[in-house]
Formats: C-alpha cells, sequence, structure tokens
C-alpha cells in the first residue's frame, strides 16, 4: 500500500485537532467551519477554531450573563449581544495584535456566514 504524502499525513492529524477544538466551541460554529471548508487550510481553521474559543473563554469569565452557562450552550443570539466594547476590551487583555485581528476577522466572518444561512435572523 502507497505510503500518504507528508502534507496529507498532516491534513488528518490537523482534521483531529480541528474536531478537539470544536468540542469546546458552541454547536453554532461548526457550521461556520463546514464553510470555509474548501478555502482554507487545515492549519488556518485550527488557528480561527483556537482565536474563537480564546474569545468565548474571554466572554465566559468577563460577561455575567455568558457566566452563568457553559461555552458549548451559548446560543447563537449571543452573536448579536456583542458590543464593540467587548472587542476592545478583549484585546486589552495581553494578547498580541495579530491574535486579536485574527479573532475579530473569525468572529465577523462567523456572524456574517450564519446571518446568511439563517436568512438574517440570528
Amino acid at each position: 500500500m502507497k505510503e500518504k504524502a507528508y502534507y496529507e499525513t498532516i491534513n488528518v492529524k490537523n482534521e483531529v485537532k480541528l474536531r478537539k477544538l470544536l468540542e469546546t466551541l458552541p454547536p453554532f460554529c461548526k457550521q461556520f467551519f463546514i464553510g470555509i471548508e474548501a478555502t482554507s487550510s487545515s492549519r488556518t481553521k485550527i488557528a480561527y477554531a483556537y482565536d474563537i474559543g480564546c474569545f468565548f473563554d474571554y466572554l465566559h469569565a468577563t460577561n455575567p450573563v455568558c457566566a452563568k452557562m457553559d461555552i458549548t450552550d451559548f446560543p447563537i443570539s449571543i452573536l448579536n449581544e456583542i458590543t464593540p466594547m467587548d472587542i476592545e476590551c478583549y484585546g486589552c487583555i495581553g494578547c498580541a495584535a495579530c491574535v486579536l485581528c485574527t479573532a475579530t476577522a473569525a468572529l465577523i466572518s462567523l456572524a456574517s456566514s450564519l446571518s446568511v444561512a439563517s436568512g438574517g435572523n440570528i
């Protein structure tokens, strides 16, 4: 049997990592990752999942409403409650600017794709 190419082996390992990260996120995030499947590398998807997870961890730790529920129980409507101040304050917790930009881009993309999928009713 022919051995897999290096990149194929890496992609399989990254898929396993992504699935583990998705288990820690709200269910609605899976739809976003399905949407970027064909246009994003496996490493990019892992980075997005990690950054979105960090942001949800931040909300869970700092937002009284979010603190009352598990991150995996966050409803999609929570995206409507995120304010510019939430994002600005998240940037003040000592993360590098690139992490903030990546997380912000991922969240905007997530909200946009979910809004389109739900007909604008999230």
